[in-house]
């Protein structure tokens, strides 16, 4: 959350090509549309409380960590809120997208300072664990068939420091899934509250620069369920950064999963992991810790997708206002390039203060779409005069099936409309109807909860389970070639911001009625599926191919 003024920065990114906004062949005619069904749903009955209105210190300024996931195995998506210095809470879906507070029964009343929400089975059981990141020590919530349990001391997950994002990978393949958690600052509040900086003329909170930064931590699981604090042994604590966001993908296809860091302030980190002996830092030599003009942004969000069709996971990181958030589209040789303006991406987003977004095809064309929940840090902006306010809308990008976006026809529906102080971004199909609806955490308000109302074409869902120990094929590739195009993606990567996606791949086919399917696990193996229809939805088991289907939708 820079303060820092970045005119020079952009005007440097300019000149390394930044153009125009507009792609290139005449526009076509949108499907996509999102309404609000916040109050349709029953999910405006929870109100995010983050200290006080006027973000007095930084700690104030972000959180609103929210999950979609199946916490009491019926099949649909619950969701869950992390409230800062509010109550969380939890509510069960009816299965068509109402839902009820479950918050006391579940055990999830959690009343320490959380900002983010990790929904993932940690213990291979098949029921869904919840991993808090909180200003104080973490929670680890174990899924007892429905309620929950905090076991994080005893498993030696209760990181102390002031955590933002987490993921759950597995770095060295032995089956089980181990923890990565992204520290931000070594935060004294009573200190931070008296001190203040200038803001193009305004006085607000002290921080991040200045401040210290907490390393991050990386927790290796063992045989017992218990977990191993190896963030020395494997380089993790060799740099402190003001980290967010993080995900894990096989960057250089080797087999081995690797991750991504999105770091306010300071640039952002690649983490190589070399066959489980060490991590490495490789952003810089490969081109996503800098700006175009070799400037550290204030990374907040980060999307991992193939948003260009070439078979390579491309990374959307979100940054500050006056500054524009970054495309870094992967070439050959394991390098990315900034791709921002030749995309259409660059100047739509200046205004805007980025937080959680994704790549998702939300209208099932065969290409990745992008959402952006935006919101500003300085409630104090809206009395400067500046082309940007402190509750903004969120943004969402058409793609046109080769990397370049455009704002859709009708701005993507009436829910886009919306202005709030938006921070976490989860996606899932809500209401059951087939498609891929959107979870919005706002900062001291109640969420959204964004409709899929699009005119979509044919889909197939996939429900992976993996083995005894990661049952939600967390890492696994899904490679499906329809007609002449090849669509990819990867089961659970953590895009977002401090929240959790539902793990169900949705495969858009446009008008084709079949996609051929290949899956590779996170052990080497490939299962070769060959043709499934669309409209349905199938669940694919390591090691037994297809074990169930089911109609798409109602």
């Amino acid at each position: 959350m820079t303060t820092l003024r970045r005119g020079a920065a952009i005007l440097l990114a300019c000149s390394a090509g930044c153009g125009g906004d507009t792609p290139p062949g005449a526009p076509q005619p949108s499907a996509l549309s999102f309404s609000d069904a916040t109050a349709a749903s029953g999910l405006d009955a929870f109100h995010h409380s983050n200290g006080t209105p006027e973000n007095r210190t930084i700690d104030e300024s972000f959180g609103a960590g929210v999950a979609l996931f199946d916490a009491d195995g019926d099949g649909d998506l619950d969701a869950f809120f992390a409230s800062g210095d509010g109550p969380d809470a939890f509510f069960e879906n009816d299965g068509r997208g109402v839902f009820h507070d479950r918050t006391q029964e579940s055990g999830l009343s959690d009343d320490t300072w959380s900002y983010g929400a990790l929904a993932r089975d940690f213990d291979g059981d098949g029921d869904i664990d919840l991993y808090l990141t909180n200003r104080g020590p973490n929670r680890l919530f174990e899924n007892r068939g429905g309620s929950f349990v905090d076991i994080a001391a005893e498993r030696g997950v209760a990181d102390p420091r002031w955590s933002s994002g987490a993921c759950f990978f597995d770095y060295d393949r032995d089956g089980d899934l181990d923890l990565y958690v992204a520290n931000h600052i070594d935060l004294d509040k009573e200190a931070a509250a008296t001190k203040s900086q200038d803001f193009f003329g305004a006085q607000v909170y002290y921080g991040p620069l200045g401040l210290e930064a907490e390393p991050d931590a990386l927790y290796r699981q063992e045989a017992d369920g218990t977990f191993t604090d190896v963030s020395s042994a494997m380089g993790i604590d060799a740099v402190a950064y003001y980290a967010f966001h993080v995900v894990a993908f096989d960057w250089d296809g080797d087999g081995w999963q690797d991750l991504y860091v999105a770091n306010d302030s300071t640039p952002n980190i690649l983490w190589h992991n070399e066959e489980g002996r060490r991590f490495v830092d490789v952003g810089g030599r490969s081109g996503v810790s800098l700006s175009a003009s070799g400037s550290p942004q204030a990374g907040m969000g980060v999307a991992l997708g193939d948003c260009d069709g070439d078979g390579d996971a491309d990374l959307y990181v979100t940054n500050f206002s006056e500054d524009y958030f970054t495309l870094y589209q992967a070439q050959a040789g394991g390098r990315f390039r900034d791709a921002t303006a030749p995309a259409g991406l660059y100047r739509v987003t200046l205004a805007s203060l980025g937080w959680g977004t994704v790549f998702e095809d939300f209208d099932a064309d065969g290409d990745l779409d992008l959402f952006v929940a935006n919101g500003h840090v300085f409630p104090q902006v809206d009395q400067l005069g500046r082309q940007t306010h402190y509750r903004q809308p969120n943004q969402l990008f058409e793609n046109d099936g080769q990397g370049h976006f455009r704002i859709p026809e009708g701005g993507g529906g009436p829910g886009l409309a919306l202005a709030a102080a938006s921070r976490g971004v989860a996606v899932g199909d809500v209401d059951g109807d087939g498609d891929r609806d959107i979870l919005v955490g706002n900062l001291d308000g109640p969420p959204t909860l964004l409709r899929n109302d699009s005119r979509a074409g044919n889909a197939i869902v996939l429900q992976l389970v993996g083995g005894e120990r990661n049952s939600q094929a967390l890492g696994a590739r899904v490679r499906a070639q329809v007609g002449e195009r090849v669509l990819t993606r990867t089961v659970g990567d953590g895009s977002g911001f401090l929240s959790t996606s539902s793990t169900r791949v949705h495969l858009g086919l446009g008008p084709a009625t079949s996609a051929r399917i290949e899956v590779r696990w996170t052990d080497g193996r490939t299962l070769d599926l060959g043709d499934l229809a669309a409209g349905r939805r199938y669940t694919i088991t390591a090691g037994e191919g297809v074990s169930a289907e089911a109609p798409l939708g109602r």
